[in-house]
């Protein structure tokens, strides 16, 4: 995408160990090329993922949704599950998920937009939880299905599988989702902003991008002007840039 902004479109996975390797392999190669040249915001698209397994999931955007404590699982007794990511890779209770951390990205405080669809379910709601409370981060799009839950596998005497939902999402602040999930709870609005050269209304409001792309745009416009405009022109944008924008920058 156009104007350093990072897109990264994540869909659901299910299947062997081998897919979810060769998911994570080509995720975190995706990644790798939407930085180049380094990306100054991102867009995580969960709209078409249908669920499947969440940790491939998260080792994809693990070194996008920065390292810490993002979320768990909470059950009806009130026990808990945390979810974490340890220097890029994701981990449930302390314990690795089966993968170490990919290449980092370069700025690893970029503003991030969540895309949701009402198609995105289970486990891709899971990852859009795993955003909830993260920085200049917001959600857009529509609500999500409804299914932020954790399904659990018991083999009967009979050599059957029972799968049972028993576990509720819960975001890093220890909210519980059993329901859609609707991006307007996390504040969102429809603004615009410049990133590079796109005008971007998923990043409406989040600074990062926005004063990058007008440093960027007032250097290229000092190249063209004499030392002395060129002075005056910074020490325009120096007064300007003041207030709690410039104190979040």
């Amino acid at each position: 995408m156009e104007g350093r902004l990072g897109y990264v479109s994540l869909p659901g996975v299910q299947g062997a160990e081998q897919s979810y390797e060769e998911y994570v392999r080509r995720g975190r190669k995706t990644v790798t090329e939407a930085d180049r040249p380094p990306a100054c915001g991102w867009v995580v698209d969960l709209r078409r993922n249908r669920g499947g397994n969440m940790w491939p999931m998260l080792a994809v955007v693990a070194r996008i949704r920065g390292d810490g404590k993002v979320g768990g699982f909470v059950d009806a007794e009130g026990r808990t599950s945390v979810w974490t990511i340890e220097d890029g890779s994701p981990r449930i209770d302390g314990r690795p998920a089966g993968w170490r951390g990919g290449e980092p990205v370069s700025n690893g405080d970029a503003p991030v937009a969540v895309l949701t669809s009402r198609a995105t379910a289970s486990s891709g709601e899971a990852v859009a939880v795993a955003f909830r409370g993260r920085p200049d981060t917001r959600s857009f799009g529509e609500s999500t299905y409804g299914v932020p839950t954790g399904n659990q596998s018991h083999r009967l005497s009979d050599g059957a599988a029972l799968l049972l939902t028993e576990t509720k999402d819960v975001d890093r602040t220890g909210r519980a989702y059993d329901a859609p999930i609707d991006h307007r709870l996390q504040g969102g609005h429809n603004g615009s902003l410049t990133c590079g050269q796109r005008r971007l209304r998923p990043l409406a409001g989040l600074p990062a991008c926005h004063h990058r792309a007008e440093r960027q745009r007032r250097d290229q416009q000092s190249e063209h002007l004499g030392p002395q405009a060129a002075v005056a022109l910074r020490r325009q944008a120096a007064g300007g840039e003041s207030g709690d924008d410039a104190q979040r920058e």
